[in-house]
């Protein structure tokens, strides 16, 4: 049987919003052991938390703050920031649902926002050598 092609990165936005909500717990509530709070919220175990960071890092890279000799199920500035990406997706994806909003004035929104990214990223303003340099 063949299998499906596979693009990359291969995230779903699902594994994404967890890793959203672990950030939340990390760095906005600031829980000592977020991956704890995010199991009984969810009903989920442990390992499902665990496999779920490994696919991803194994996607994109690692996305856990460094531990000891230890997972810390915390996420880092990728796994912050692919987790805020995925909360984002997930927000729209609910606005794009809703039969009350006009679907071309978020459309409008959506290019607006990714414009004013690609500006951004095409300044350079988002290179860590540029802003390390504009500091000293």
């Amino acid at each position: 049987m063949a299998r499906r092609k596979l693009f990359h990165p291969d995230l779903t936005l699902g594994e994404m919003t967890v890793l959203s909500e672990l950030s939340h717990l990390t760095y906005v509530k600031g829980e000592k052991h977020p991956a704890q709070k995010l199991m009984k919220s969810r009903g989920i175990s442990i390992t499902v938390v665990r496999n779920l960071l490994t696919r991803v890092s194994n996607a994109i890279g690692p996305v856990e703050l460094p531990g000891g000799q230890r997972r810390t199920l915390r996420p880092n500035a990728l796994g912050r920031n692919v987790g805020e990406i995925g909360f984002l997706g997930s927000r729209l994806f609910h606005m794009a649902r809703d039969p009350n909003v006009d679907q071309a004035i978020l459309l409008a929104a959506i290019k607006k926002m990714t414009s004013e990214i690609d500006k951004f990223y095409e300044a350079g303003k988002l290179n860590v050598a540029a802003r390390t340099e504009a500091q000293d």
